[in-house]
């Protein structure tokens, strides 16, 4: 049972009534994104960091909070249960999740606060499990790193830099899987062309395995958060398929499904590595050079 103490409000991630979507619309609107990846989220939490992280809070937190105040818990029993697998928490793990909202607490709390102080007073924050999410009117959001670096490795936590993401109104902004481009949360076009695709290959015949029905109907729901009637049309038309164990003609996996690329109106296909002048079967670049006079030589005459 999750009670309002335990888990800061900025945290969206395995919460009741809070997800991807709910996540996204706090920052819809605002001129610039930035989204920044907590490396190896889950197993940089041990058991030694979370009992430190206990010990300091418990004092704070129970002199605020009574034990028998909501049921507030006992920050060091999940320190001496058996979540902690080989010392930090398992990736896939149920409890996992629940654990690292407690864990990242206090960070969540604070950092908005202290973003708002020293870098800008329009900065909002929220995080879904390893994806810290901060978004401003000001450019000035992008100074937020250093900050933020000092206090997850308070935490024994690192930054992703390779995965850390600063989004412009120019640029495509996406969150969580959520495009907030126009001011309202929605599910890029790619992504729904993608499971309409499938769901298409479906009905036309293609036996796929109850486990790839199983995530396509998870796909169809992401796609529900934002766009519930396109949603149950996908929903309605998959339901019926028969599902087998195994098949010579299931998919090859959903990643696998490649969607037709729309032709543009780019130059014509190069046969012979030139482009210029266009033949029958062949494609011709003329060196054309122009001497002093101005007048005009062709060299391939």
């Amino acid at each position: 049972m999750q009670k309002k103490h335990w888990i800061s409000r900025k945290a969206h991630g395995f919460k009741k009534r809070h997800n991807c979507l709910t996540n996204a619309q706090v920052h819809a609107g605002k001129k610039y994104i930035l989204n920044i990846d907590v490396k190896d989220f889950f197993t940089s939490i041990t058991s030694i960091a979370y009992r430190n992280y206990a010990t300091r809070e418990r004092n704070l937190m129970e002199t605020k909070y009574k034990e028998e105040d909501q049921g507030f818990p006992n920050l060091f029993f999940y320190a001496a249960t058996p979540v902690f697998h080989s010392g930090s928490l398992p990736q896939g793990a149920p409890t996992s999740p629940f654990i690292s909202n407690i864990y990242m607490r206090r960070f969540d709390t604070q950092i908005e606060k202290l973003l708002r102080q020293y870098i800008s007073d329009d900065i909002l924050y929220t995080r879904y499990v390893d994806d810290l999410t901060f978004s401003s009117n000001s450019r000035a959001v992008e100074r937020v790193i250093p900050i933020v670096r000092g206090k997850l490795k308070a935490l024994r936590l690192e930054i992703n830099d390779a995965k850390t993401k600063f989004m412009t109104p120019s640029q495509r902004q996406e969150i969580t899987g959520i495009n907030i481009n126009s001011g309202r949360p929605t599910i890029g076009k790619a992504y729904r062309r993608k499971v309409r695709a499938i769901v298409h290959r479906a009905e036309q015949g293609w036996v796929i395995t109850s486990a790839q029905k199983e995530r396509l109907l998870g796909m169809i729901s992401h796609i529900a958060l934002c766009h519930p009637e396109e949603a149950a049309k996908y929903r309605e038309a998959l339901l019926p398929i028969a599902t087998t164990p195994d098949s010579t003609r299931k998919f090859g996996g959903v990643d696998r499904i490649k969607l037709p690329v729309r032709k543009g109106r780019g130059k014509k296909k190069q046969t012979n590595g030139k482009v210029g002048v266009t033949g029958a079967s062949r494609t011709v670049k003329r060196r054309i050079t122009i001497n002093k006079k101005g007048k005009i030589h062709d060299n391939d005459k």
